[in-house]
């Protein structure tokens, strides 16, 4: 009987079969120890015991070849087409095996192509070839991510939205600022009438808008930075309130809205400068802060309705009155006085008449309305008193009269009829009578003893007859008592003016 396979017998006879060596096997009948082979897998001379190929490599003849570089292959392999690439690496069973690219991984023994790397994720990097899991993958420092994958150095992580990068650091956006993508760049300012509190901020919503009708500069970083507009007033972050009609405010802020100024009204809301305020029409004005025309009223001195057109107060008139809407208002100069200019404003706009003069009219709007006084006459434009002898009643440039035949006057600028007095009852024109002594107008009968001539010469009766005619004038208008001569049994002493 033969000996089945994996025995052998050199021997003829009755002998069992020897057993091959460990790892080894022959084909049935075999007839040496030669015929024992090693089995697939294992290595070694023919006839002796045989080991088997670890992994990584495989039997080739008589001994194990190990998997080409960066491949393996199981334990007992027998041919190079068992190596595979390791985990980390690609290409064909026995051929080359190449890494996968810094930034993949591959946990995959025997992948065919680079297809079957794994890229690291974005915010991760991976600075090593050949990685075989995703614990290779390194994420970004703290504050960078990335937006891309397979990302092989540390470089490729950029700064977080909300942070900037500086000298290699990304920091955060400080208040007032945002950034909402990734990269390096720097942050951005909020818009204006907006403001943002906090740092790091990633997006725009994280402005927060201004309370309505205030504005902020671009960056601002809290809500007191809105100041109220033009036009309108509050507190800084705060309420604003529009100005007023009759007001106005040209600048940021909390300050209050200014009031148009006197002479002037607006009625527009929300007025942003003193262009807002229209003037009142000539010679009128208003209140400071006037919302209307209407408040528009016609100055002292003027007349008219309100917002109207004003008319001054004719001249010889005056008011004093503002927002007076007719001409009744006007007062007029009183007598005795004159005003030469329209639209006066008080009383004291009207001259006295020069001295001398006065006039019983009022409302005079000229000085050549002013007359001569009562006891004064006119005279090339000047008023002169009446002279001695002479009176004047009435007010006017005329002449003046002469007292009466048997009156007299001894005081100038006489007003009226009453100012020229009787001569003395013992008087006459002819000077006092022989045997009298005195002043005309008082002849005295001479003492005892005394005597006076009954006739004067006729050259000293003569001359003291042109004096007296001299004095009296003719006839009437006598201007003092010296001119009356004393009646008969009287006598006169002479006294000169």
């Amino acid at each position: 009987m033969s000996c089945v396979a994996g025995k052998y017998k050199i021997t003829t006879g009755s002998d069992s079969c020897l057993d091959c060596p460990a790892g080894s096997s022959s084909p049935q009948a075999s007839t040496t120890s030669s015929a024992c082979t090693c089995n697939a897998g294992y290595a070694g001379p023919a006839g002796q015991a045989c080991s088997i190929c670890v992994a990584g490599k495989y039997a080739q003849g008589t001994s194990c070849a190990s998997c080409p570089t960066q491949s393996t292959s199981p334990a007992a392999s027998t041919s190079l087409s068992a190596c595979q690439c390791n985990a980390g690496y690609h290409g064909s069973n026995g051929g080359t095996c190449t890494a996968c690219d810094v930034g993949k991984y591959s946990p995959t023994v025997g992948a065919a192509s680079a297809s079957t790397c794994i890229a690291c994720t974005a915010g991760k990097y991976s600075v090593a070839p050949g990685a075989t899991s995703e614990s290779s993958c390194a994420a970004c420092p703290s504050g960078k991510t990335s937006t891309t994958t397979a990302n092989d150095a540390e470089a490729d992580c950029k700064c977080d939205a909300g942070r900037y990068g500086s000298n290699g650091d990304c920091l955060l956006c400080v208040a007032g600022k945002y950034k909402d993508s990734i990269g390096d760049s720097l942050c951005t300012d909020c818009p204006v009438d907006t403001y943002a509190a906090s740092t790091g901020n990633t997006a725009l919503t994280a402005c927060t808008a201004c309370p309505s009708d205030s504005r902020a500069v671009s960056g601002s970083v809290s809500v007191q930075a809105c100041l109220c507009k033009q036009g309108f007033t509050g507190p800084n972050g705060g309420t604003c309130s529009s100005c007023p009609a009759g007001r106005y405010k040209d600048s940021l802020g909390a300050s209050a809205c200014s009031a148009c100024i006197a002479g002037t009204y607006s009625s527009q809301v929300a007025a942003t400068s003193a262009g807002a305020c229209a003037a009142c029409p000539t010679q009128s004005t208003s209140l400071a802060a006037s919302t209307s025309l209407s408040a528009c009223q016609c100055n002292a001195g003027y007349h008219g309705s309100n917002g109207g057109t004003c008319t001054a107060c004719d001249v010889g008139k005056y008011s004093p009155t503002v927002g007076a809407a007719s001409a009744s208002t006007c007062i007029a100069c009183t007598a005795g006085k004159y005003s030469v200019a329209p639209g006066a404003t008080s009383e004291s706009s009207c001259a006295a008449c020069p001295s001398g003069k006065t006039s019983t009219t009022t409302a005079n709007d000229a000085e050549a309305d002013c007359k001569c006084d009562a006891g004064r006459y006119g005279s090339n434009g000047d008023c002169l008193l009446c002279v001695a002898g002479k009176y004047k009643d009435s007010i006017g440039d005329s002449l003046c009269t002469d007292c009466p035949v048997g009156k007299y006057a001894a005081s100038t600028g006489n007003t009226a009829l009453s100012a020229c007095a009787d001569m003395p009852s013992e008087s006459n024109l002819e000077g006092c009578p022989a045997g009298h002594t005195g002043v005309p107008g008082s002849c005295q009968g001479e003492d005892v003893g005394h005597f006076r001539r009954q006739q004067e010469s006729e050259r000293e009766k003569e001359r003291e007859r042109e004096s007296m005619e001299s004095e009296r004038g003719s006839g009437g208008g006598a201007r003092s008592v010296c001119v009356c001569l004393c009646t008969e049994y009287h006598f006169m002493l002479r006294v000169w003016r």
